[in-house]
């Protein structure tokens, strides 16, 4: 256990690199928590005869993946930020991936409660653009979002943030000296894959 206690001292949170372009493992923990969901909901709608063609699906998928980022990003500035006030007054630094000396640093930053409205939002439009049920996809978004939640959590794992309390347990993760819960994992586990699993059961039942 004494290296999983110390894996944060020996873990590089980048996977890699493209033309001196950081990678980081929690951009490709947002990019698969995306696609285990679309995957997932094509494969419900078509095991349970949802009136959604793949097209239509694949649609949705482009509106919601651009209300998520937006509404994630927008969240965290308004939520979160310190400098909230110099983002409201330069609102085109926002989505800047580069510092002021022009270095490549990424968009850091991404609120959950920004990203669900975001989803909202976007589902919204959505529906009314295209004219169909909105709850029907909110029905199917329901049972395909939790597999991609695991992912997401496991991107803020591995990117060292989001720390659970203070523990002595022999599954504790050192961060700064002080052995704290790997909390990410715990609601990936529970909020992910145990709420995906009650939530298909129960569809089950009900169709």
């Amino acid at each position: 256990m004494i290296v999983w206690n110390s894996i944060y001292s020996h873990f590089n949170p980048i996977a890699f690199s493209v033309f001196g372009i950081p990678v980081h493992w929690y951009g490709i923990m947002y990019v698969l928590a995306l696609l285990v969901a679309l995957f997932v909901a094509k494969w419900i709608a078509k095991k349970d005869h949802y009136p959604i063609s793949s097209a239509l699906l694949d649609s949705y998928f482009v509106w919601v993946e651009i209300g998520v980022i937006l509404g994630a990003r927008l969240g965290y500035i308004l939520f979160y930020d310190p400098y909230t006030s110099y983002y409201l007054s330069h609102p085109w630094e926002i989505f800047n991936p580069f510092d002021r000396q022009g270095n490549f640093v990424g968009i850091r930053g991404m609120s959950y409660h920004g990203a669900v409205i975001g989803f909202l939002v976007a589902s919204v439009w959505f529906a009314r653009v295209k004219k169909v049920n909105f709850w029907l996809f909110m029905d199917l978004a329901g049972l395909s979002i939790p597999l991609g939640y695991v992912f997401g959590r496991i991107g803020n794992f591995l990117n060292q943030e989001l720390i659970g309390r203070e523990t002595s347990s022999g599954f504790g993760i050192y961060v700064e000296g002080i052995l704290r819960h790997p909390s990410q994992l715990y609601e990936a586990f529970l909020e992910g894959i145990v709420v995906f699993v009650i939530l298909y059961f129960w569809r089950k039942r009900v169709r």
